[in-house]
Protein backbone atom coordinates (compact mmCIF):
# COMPACT_ATOMS: atom_id res chain seq x y z
CA UNK A 1 0.00 0.00 0.00
CA UNK A 2 2.83 2.40 0.80
CA UNK A 3 4.37 1.88 -2.65
CA UNK A 4 1.19 2.78 -4.58
CA UNK A 5 1.64 6.60 -4.29
CA UNK A 6 5.21 6.24 -5.56
CA UNK A 7 4.03 4.49 -8.72
CA UNK A 8 1.37 7.17 -9.23
CA UNK A 9 4.00 9.92 -9.00
CA UNK A 10 6.05 8.23 -11.73
CA UNK A 11 3.34 9.08 -14.26
CA UNK A 12 3.68 12.79 -13.46
CA UNK A 13 7.38 13.11 -14.28
CA UNK A 14 6.86 13.53 -18.06
CA UNK A 15 4.71 16.59 -17.30
CA UNK A 16 7.27 18.30 -15.02
CA UNK A 17 9.37 20.76 -17.09
CA UNK A 18 13.00 21.60 -16.47
CA UNK A 19 13.76 25.12 -15.32
CA UNK A 20 14.57 27.63 -18.10
CA UNK A 21 17.79 28.55 -16.30
CA UNK A 22 18.98 24.95 -16.33
CA UNK A 23 18.05 24.56 -20.00
CA UNK A 24 19.97 27.71 -20.89
CA UNK A 25 22.98 26.52 -18.93
CA UNK A 26 22.71 23.31 -20.98
CA UNK A 27 22.55 25.41 -24.18
CA UNK A 28 19.02 24.26 -24.97
CA UNK A 29 17.62 27.70 -25.68
CA UNK A 30 14.68 26.48 -27.75
CA UNK A 31 13.42 24.25 -24.93
CA UNK A 32 13.86 27.11 -22.46
CA UNK A 33 11.70 29.36 -24.58
CA UNK A 34 8.99 26.69 -24.86
CA UNK A 35 8.89 26.36 -21.07
CA UNK A 36 8.56 30.14 -20.69
CA UNK A 37 5.86 30.20 -23.34
CA UNK A 38 3.90 27.44 -21.59
CA UNK A 39 4.18 29.21 -18.23
CA UNK A 40 2.97 32.47 -19.76
CA UNK A 41 0.03 30.72 -21.40
CA UNK A 42 -1.02 28.98 -18.18
CA UNK A 43 -0.97 32.35 -16.40
CA UNK A 44 -2.93 34.07 -19.19
CA UNK A 45 0.05 36.22 -20.13
CA UNK A 46 2.17 36.78 -23.22
CA UNK A 47 5.93 36.82 -23.49
CA UNK A 48 7.46 40.10 -24.69
CA UNK A 49 7.97 39.91 -28.45
CA UNK A 50 11.55 39.88 -29.67
CA UNK A 51 14.52 37.68 -28.99
CA UNK A 52 15.41 35.36 -26.13
CA UNK A 53 19.01 36.01 -25.19
CA UNK A 54 20.91 33.84 -22.73
CA UNK A 55 23.48 35.99 -20.95
CA UNK A 56 26.04 34.29 -18.79
CA UNK A 57 27.20 35.81 -15.54
CA UNK A 58 29.90 38.37 -16.21
CA UNK A 59 29.30 38.41 -19.95
CA UNK A 60 29.77 41.82 -21.51
CA UNK A 61 27.25 43.46 -23.73
CA UNK A 62 27.86 42.70 -27.39
CA UNK A 63 29.53 39.35 -26.80
CA UNK A 64 28.16 36.36 -28.61
CA UNK A 65 25.29 34.66 -26.82
CA UNK A 66 22.69 32.04 -27.76
CA UNK A 67 19.71 33.79 -29.34
CA UNK A 68 16.32 32.43 -30.28
CA UNK A 69 14.08 34.52 -32.49
CA UNK A 70 10.54 34.76 -31.20
CA UNK A 71 7.34 35.81 -32.83
CA UNK A 72 7.50 39.52 -33.72
CA UNK A 73 4.00 39.72 -35.13
CA UNK A 74 2.78 41.72 -32.14
CA UNK A 75 5.29 44.54 -32.61
CA UNK A 76 3.85 47.99 -32.94
CA UNK A 77 3.38 49.20 -36.49
CA UNK A 78 6.47 50.97 -37.76
CA UNK A 79 8.76 49.36 -35.19
CA UNK A 80 11.87 47.83 -36.75
CA UNK A 81 13.85 46.90 -33.62
CA UNK A 82 12.38 44.02 -31.65
CA UNK A 83 12.49 43.92 -27.91
CA UNK A 84 15.06 41.60 -26.33
CA UNK A 85 14.13 39.22 -23.53
CA UNK A 86 17.30 38.61 -21.51
CA UNK A 87 17.52 35.54 -19.31
CA UNK A 88 20.64 34.99 -17.24
CA UNK A 89 21.75 31.42 -17.60
CA UNK A 90 24.58 31.66 -15.09
CA UNK A 91 26.84 28.61 -15.05
CA UNK A 92 26.49 24.90 -14.37
CA UNK A 93 26.80 24.09 -10.71
CA UNK A 94 29.79 22.24 -9.30
CA UNK A 95 29.36 19.93 -6.32
CA UNK A 96 32.77 20.96 -4.94
CA UNK A 97 31.53 24.56 -4.68
CA UNK A 98 29.60 23.46 -1.59
CA UNK A 99 32.98 23.16 0.14
CA UNK A 100 34.46 26.33 -1.26
CA UNK A 101 35.61 29.07 1.08
CA UNK A 102 32.33 30.94 0.63
CA UNK A 103 29.99 28.06 1.54
CA UNK A 104 32.18 25.70 3.60
CA UNK A 105 30.94 26.86 7.01
CA UNK A 106 27.29 26.83 5.95
CA UNK A 107 27.62 23.35 4.43
CA UNK A 108 29.40 21.94 7.48
CA UNK A 109 26.81 23.27 9.92
CA UNK A 110 23.87 22.14 7.78
CA UNK A 111 25.32 18.62 7.58
CA UNK A 112 25.34 18.49 11.39
CA UNK A 113 21.76 19.81 11.56
CA UNK A 114 20.43 17.39 8.97
CA UNK A 115 22.17 14.42 10.58
CA UNK A 116 20.63 15.37 13.92
CA UNK A 117 17.06 15.84 12.70
CA UNK A 118 17.18 12.59 10.71
CA UNK A 119 18.69 10.69 13.63
CA UNK A 120 16.16 12.03 16.15
CA UNK A 121 13.08 11.89 13.91
CA UNK A 122 13.39 8.26 12.86
CA UNK A 123 14.72 7.34 16.29
CA UNK A 124 11.62 8.81 17.93
CA UNK A 125 9.40 6.64 15.75
CA UNK A 126 11.31 3.51 16.77
CA UNK A 127 11.61 4.45 20.45
CA UNK A 128 7.85 5.05 20.65
CA UNK A 129 7.10 1.48 19.59
CA UNK A 130 9.75 0.05 21.89
CA UNK A 131 8.43 1.93 24.93
CA UNK A 132 4.87 0.80 24.27
CA UNK A 133 6.06 -2.81 24.35
CA UNK A 134 6.82 -2.51 28.06
CA UNK A 135 3.84 -1.98 30.33
CA UNK A 136 5.94 -0.97 33.32
CA UNK A 137 7.83 2.01 31.99
CA UNK A 138 9.34 2.83 35.40
CA UNK A 139 10.66 -0.73 35.63
CA UNK A 140 12.26 -0.25 32.23
CA UNK A 141 14.25 2.66 33.60
CA UNK A 142 15.46 0.70 36.58
CA UNK A 143 16.66 -2.25 34.52
CA UNK A 144 20.13 -2.22 33.07
CA UNK A 145 19.97 -5.47 31.08
CA UNK A 146 16.63 -6.32 29.51
CA UNK A 147 15.96 -9.64 27.81
CA UNK A 148 14.33 -9.56 24.39
CA UNK A 149 10.70 -10.48 24.70
CA UNK A 150 8.02 -10.71 22.06
CA UNK A 151 4.86 -8.85 23.02
CA UNK A 152 1.84 -8.41 20.79
CA UNK A 153 0.73 -4.79 20.63
CA UNK A 154 -2.83 -4.15 21.79
CA UNK A 155 -5.43 -1.79 20.37
CA UNK A 156 -4.46 0.70 23.07
CA UNK A 157 -0.84 0.56 21.94
CA UNK A 158 -1.81 1.30 18.33
CA UNK A 159 -4.12 4.11 19.44
CA UNK A 160 -1.41 5.79 21.49
CA UNK A 161 1.09 5.36 18.67
CA UNK A 162 -1.43 7.03 16.35
CA UNK A 163 -1.76 9.92 18.81
CA UNK A 164 1.98 10.51 18.80
CA UNK A 165 2.01 10.37 14.98
CA UNK A 166 -0.69 13.05 14.77
CA UNK A 167 1.79 15.41 16.46
CA UNK A 168 3.40 15.97 13.07
CA UNK A 169 0.45 18.07 11.87
CA UNK A 170 0.62 20.76 14.61
CA UNK A 171 4.42 20.57 14.40
CA UNK A 172 4.40 21.44 10.70
CA UNK A 173 1.72 24.14 11.07
CA UNK A 174 3.57 25.75 13.97
CA UNK A 175 6.77 25.75 11.93
CA UNK A 176 5.02 27.42 9.00
CA UNK A 177 3.93 30.25 11.30
CA UNK A 178 7.14 30.61 13.32
CA UNK A 179 9.40 30.53 10.25
CA UNK A 180 7.92 33.82 9.06
CA UNK A 181 7.50 35.27 12.55
CA UNK A 182 10.73 34.32 14.34
CA UNK A 183 12.82 33.34 11.34
CA UNK A 184 14.15 30.01 10.11
CA UNK A 185 17.16 29.81 12.42
CA UNK A 186 15.37 30.60 15.68
CA UNK A 187 12.49 28.30 14.79
CA UNK A 188 14.84 25.41 14.06
CA UNK A 189 16.91 26.05 17.18
CA UNK A 190 13.96 26.36 19.55
CA UNK A 191 12.24 23.22 18.25
CA UNK A 192 15.42 21.16 18.59
CA UNK A 193 15.94 22.33 22.17
CA UNK A 194 12.29 21.64 22.98
CA UNK A 195 12.57 18.11 21.62
CA UNK A 196 15.62 17.57 23.86
CA UNK A 197 13.65 18.87 26.84
CA UNK A 198 10.80 16.42 26.17
CA UNK A 199 13.35 13.60 25.91
CA UNK A 200 14.61 14.45 29.40
CA UNK A 201 11.00 14.47 30.63
CA UNK A 202 10.83 10.76 29.74
CA UNK A 203 13.11 10.16 32.72
CA UNK A 204 10.32 11.19 35.08
CA UNK A 205 8.36 8.40 36.74
CA UNK A 206 4.72 9.31 37.33
CA UNK A 207 3.31 6.09 38.78
CA UNK A 208 -0.07 4.89 37.51
CA UNK A 209 -0.38 7.80 35.07
CA UNK A 210 3.03 7.03 33.59
CA UNK A 211 1.56 5.63 30.36
CA UNK A 212 -0.50 8.76 29.65
CA UNK A 213 2.30 11.15 30.55
CA UNK A 214 4.72 9.15 28.42
CA UNK A 215 2.39 9.53 25.43
CA UNK A 216 2.21 13.29 26.02
CA UNK A 217 6.00 13.58 26.13
CA UNK A 218 6.39 11.48 22.97
CA UNK A 219 3.77 13.68 21.32
CA UNK A 220 5.89 16.73 22.14
CA UNK A 221 9.08 15.10 20.86
CA UNK A 222 7.46 14.01 17.58
CA UNK A 223 5.91 17.43 16.94
CA UNK A 224 9.08 19.41 17.72
CA UNK A 225 11.48 17.22 15.77
CA UNK A 226 9.11 17.16 12.77
CA UNK A 227 8.93 20.95 12.87
CA UNK A 228 12.73 21.22 13.04
CA UNK A 229 12.96 18.89 10.05
CA UNK A 230 10.65 21.11 8.02
CA UNK A 231 12.51 24.26 9.09
CA UNK A 232 15.74 22.70 7.82
CA UNK A 233 14.05 21.89 4.51
CA UNK A 234 12.95 25.51 4.19
CA UNK A 235 16.30 27.03 5.20
CA UNK A 236 18.69 24.89 3.14
CA UNK A 237 17.54 25.87 -0.39
CA UNK A 238 17.62 29.52 0.65
CA UNK A 239 21.22 29.22 1.83
CA UNK A 240 22.65 28.33 -1.58
CA UNK A 241 22.58 29.96 -5.02
CA UNK A 242 20.52 28.41 -7.77
CA UNK A 243 23.39 26.61 -9.46
CA UNK A 244 24.25 24.45 -6.40
CA UNK A 245 20.91 24.47 -4.59
CA UNK A 246 20.00 20.98 -5.74
CA UNK A 247 23.43 19.61 -4.86
CA UNK A 248 23.23 21.16 -1.40
CA UNK A 249 19.82 19.65 -0.72
CA UNK A 250 20.97 16.24 -1.96
CA UNK A 251 24.06 16.28 0.27
CA UNK A 252 22.09 17.33 3.35
CA UNK A 253 19.40 14.74 2.64
CA UNK A 254 22.13 12.10 2.42
CA UNK A 255 23.32 13.05 5.92
CA UNK A 256 19.75 12.77 7.17
CA UNK A 257 19.53 9.25 5.76
CA UNK A 258 22.86 8.42 7.41
CA UNK A 259 21.32 9.38 10.74
CA UNK A 260 18.30 7.21 9.93
CA UNK A 261 20.62 4.25 9.28
CA UNK A 262 22.46 4.62 12.59
CA UNK A 263 19.49 5.38 14.84
CA UNK A 264 18.00 1.82 15.02
CA UNK A 265 21.10 0.66 16.91
CA UNK A 266 20.29 3.21 19.60
CA UNK A 267 16.49 2.94 19.58
CA UNK A 268 16.40 -0.85 19.81
CA UNK A 269 19.76 -2.28 20.92
CA UNK A 270 20.92 0.41 23.37
CA UNK A 271 17.40 0.92 24.74
CA UNK A 272 17.29 -2.70 25.89
CA UNK A 273 20.60 -2.26 27.66
CA UNK A 274 20.23 1.15 29.26
CA UNK A 275 17.24 3.47 29.04
CA UNK A 276 19.11 6.43 30.51
CA UNK A 277 21.87 6.16 27.92
CA UNK A 278 19.30 6.09 25.12
CA UNK A 279 17.58 9.23 26.36
CA UNK A 280 20.86 11.09 26.79
CA UNK A 281 22.02 10.11 23.29
CA UNK A 282 18.89 11.45 21.60
CA UNK A 283 18.70 14.54 23.79
CA UNK A 284 22.41 15.17 23.23
CA UNK A 285 22.12 14.90 19.45
CA UNK A 286 19.10 17.25 19.50
CA UNK A 287 21.05 19.79 21.56
CA UNK A 288 24.07 19.45 19.27
CA UNK A 289 21.89 20.13 16.22
CA UNK A 290 20.20 23.02 18.00
CA UNK A 291 23.53 24.66 18.76
CA UNK A 292 24.64 24.09 15.17
CA UNK A 293 21.49 25.71 13.77
CA UNK A 294 22.02 28.70 16.06
CA UNK A 295 25.54 29.08 14.66
CA UNK A 296 24.38 29.23 11.04
CA UNK A 297 26.00 32.33 9.51
CA UNK A 298 22.84 34.13 8.42
CA UNK A 299 19.06 34.28 8.57
CA UNK A 300 17.28 33.81 5.25
CA UNK A 301 13.82 35.05 6.25
CA UNK A 302 12.81 37.85 3.90
CA UNK A 303 16.23 37.94 2.26
CA UNK A 304 16.41 38.71 -1.45
CA UNK A 305 18.77 35.88 -2.32
CA UNK A 306 18.47 35.97 -6.10
CA UNK A 307 20.19 33.56 -8.42
CA UNK A 308 23.54 33.99 -6.72
CA UNK A 309 22.25 33.50 -3.19
CA UNK A 310 23.64 36.84 -2.02
CA UNK A 311 22.74 37.86 1.51
CA UNK A 312 23.26 41.35 2.84
CA UNK A 313 25.94 41.96 5.48
CA UNK A 314 23.23 43.05 7.91
CA UNK A 315 21.81 39.54 7.77
CA UNK A 316 25.24 37.96 8.12
CA UNK A 317 26.00 40.07 11.18
CA UNK A 318 22.79 41.49 12.71
CA UNK A 319 24.81 43.48 15.26
CA UNK A 320 25.91 45.75 12.38
CA UNK A 321 22.35 46.99 11.97
CA UNK A 322 22.29 48.14 15.60
CA UNK A 323 25.64 49.90 15.12
CA UNK A 324 24.44 51.67 11.95
CA UNK A 325 21.24 52.86 13.66
CA UNK A 326 23.29 54.17 16.60
CA UNK A 327 25.60 56.10 14.26
CA UNK A 328 22.63 57.69 12.48
CA UNK A 329 21.24 58.90 15.81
Amino acid sequence: MSAIPIFIVLFYFPFVPDSPRYLLASKEVDKAYKVLQTAAKQNCRQLPPGQLVAVKRGQREGEEAPILDTDNSDLEEGSTVPKVLHLHSGQRGNFLELFSRKYFLTTLILLVVWFGVGFCYYGTVLVTTELFVYDNHCGLRNSTNLINTCKVLTNTDYLEFFVTSVAEFPGILLTLFLSDFLGRKLTMTSELFLSAMFYFFLLLCTGYSDRIVKTVFLFGIRGCITGAYQAAIVYTPEAYPTRIRGSGMALCNMMSRLGAIITPFVATVLLQKNFYATVFVYAGVAIMSGVASFLLPYETKGANLGAEGKVSMLRLFPILSIFIIFRKL
